[in-house]
This record gives structure tokens, C-alpha cells and sequence, in this order.
């Protein structure tokens, strides 16, 4: 097993799947590859979703206040407070724009995560349907999980030489 820096990572794990083997369902990845591609994966999505519930929390904060002024005032109605409200299709801005992004990123990686995956259930000896056991509520994500986490059937197998590629 390589040890990779984080540039080579991004480099090696990272690029080469979304360069190289973006349709590519046939083959073996090994752990590292498939780890290493889906945490840096992860890193831009957490900070999409921390965006949109960060808005959201924004929102919910300035809405709370504007009651508190409301009541503090006594008014029943207060438009000029509303129409501070920055929101579009009444979804407030921050929050439809980390949305879109976060929609965007995993509209972009969804097929070479998936092709990943086959390969990496391939690596292990299994065929890459097994991924359906995903939809399986609760028990079938976790069976995915464990089949991830699994070593490499050492040598050649039903789908093909061993890949230390990454």
C-alpha cells in the first residue's frame, strides 16, 4: 500500500477516477483508491450542506427576531421588516445556492462513484449488483459499508488482475 500526500492524493485516487475511469464499471479499486476518492469527495459536500443549514439556521434566527421586534413594537404586520427577507422562490438565497451546489457536485459524481463502487465490489470477488443491496432499508447500507471496508482477494480473480493502481 501507497502512502500518498494529500496533493498526490487528490492527483493519484482522485483525478485519475474522474479522468480516466469515469464510465469504466469493468476492473478492480482497491481500498485506498475508493477511500481516498470518496473522503475527498465528501469534503467539498460537507461544506455545501453546512452552507445551506448555516442559511437555513440564518433564516430561522433573523425570523425569530423579526417576531421579537414585531412584539416589541406592537405591530401586527410589519412590511418593511419583510421585505428585508432575501429570499428566492421563498427559499432564502444562501441556502438555495449551497443547495444548487451541493446538487451539482453529486449530479457530477454520481456515475464515477458508482463505477468506483463496482469496481471496488469486484475487487473483493463480488459483481457490482450486489449494490442494490443498497436500497435494502437501514440493514442494506451497512452491508455496502462492510463490503467496502473488506481486503482484496489477493492475485487475479473472476474480473480481473489485482489493482494497486492508486
Amino acid at each position: 500500500m501507497k502512502i500518498y500526500t494529500f496533493n498526490d492524493a487528490i492527483k493519484y485516487c482522485y483525478l485519475d477516477v474522474i479522468r480516466k475511469k469515469f464510465f469504466d464499471f469493468k476492473g478492480r479499486s482497491d481500498r485506498q483508491e475508493y477511500w481516498i476518492f470518496m473522503i475527498i469527495m465528501a469534503i467539498p459536500m460537507s461544506i455545501f450542506y453546512g452552507g445551506a443549514v448555516a442559511g437555513s439556521l440564518m433564516e430561522l434566527f433573523k425570523s425569530y427576531d423579526m417576531i421579537e421586534k414585531m412584539k416589541q413594537t406592537g405591530a401586527d404586520f410589519a412590511p418593511d421588516l419583510l421585505m428585508a427577507d432575501q429570499s428566492a422562490f421563498g427559499i432564502p438565497v444562501v441556502t438555495l445556492t449551497f443547495t444548487i451546489l451541493l446538487l451539482l457536485w453529486n449530479f457530477f459524481h454520481l456515475i464515477p462513484a458508482l463505477s468506483l463502487t463496482f469496481r471496488r465490489l469486484h475487487d473483493i470477488g463480488k459483481s457490482g449488483w450486489y449494490l442494490l443491496l443498497g436500497f435494502i432499508p437501514i440493514f442494506g447500507g451497512i452491508i455496502i459499508l462492510i463490503f467496502m471496508c473488506l481486503s482484496s482477494q489477493p492475485g487475479e480473480n473472476k474480473y480481473g488482475p489485482s489493482s494497486n493502481d492508486c
